[in-house]
């Protein structure tokens, strides 16, 4: 069955000096009807685009992520998967090893259609639970929960 609609995107984590962080991404609407809102910390991820064959939301995470973060998932990677539904809005979300990626992360701010992203930058699980987007910050609790890393 094809993907109509939902959000797809990656938990990108590592161990760095004996802590957890994950890769995120602050987003800043350039429309003005929206350009008041704060900026929102996001994983890297968006939408399934209708012009590309993207027939499951893990071809859709493989292209943000790469159009996000300037890094590629390896070819022979499959990630674990982390699904989150809000309001009937089905979101997926992949746990992806920093090792199991190549490529070098995007070190410049870049327009995705009306958001201006930041370059992506690494924080530790902590930060990211009280920062990242609250759709976000469910799929975060799960990944850490799956990841027998939940801290009490």
């Amino acid at each position: 069955m094809e993907w109509l609609k939902g959000w797809a995107g990656a938990i990108v984590w590592r161990f760095c000096k004996g802590r957890l962080e994950v890769l995120v991404i602050d987003s800043k609407s350039v429309d003005s009807r929206y350009s008041k809102k704060p900026t929102q910390t996001k994983f890297p991820g968006g939408g399934r685009k209708k012009r590309k064959k993207e027939r499951t939301p893990v071809l859709t995470m493989r292209r943000e992520l790469w159009e996000e973060t300037g890094l590629r998932l390896k070819p022979a990677v499959v990630p674990e998967e982390i699904h989150v539904v809000v309001e009937n809005f089905p979101m997926f979300f992949y746990l992806i090893k920093e090792e199991d990626l190549e490529g070098k992360i995007r070190m410049h701010e870049i327009l995705d259609g009306t958001d201006r992203l930041s370059s992506p930058y690494w924080i530790s699980d902590e930060e990211a639970i009280k920062k990242v987007f609250r759709t976000h910050q469910m799929a975060l609790l799960k990944a850490l929960q799956h990841l027998g890393l939940m801290r009490k």
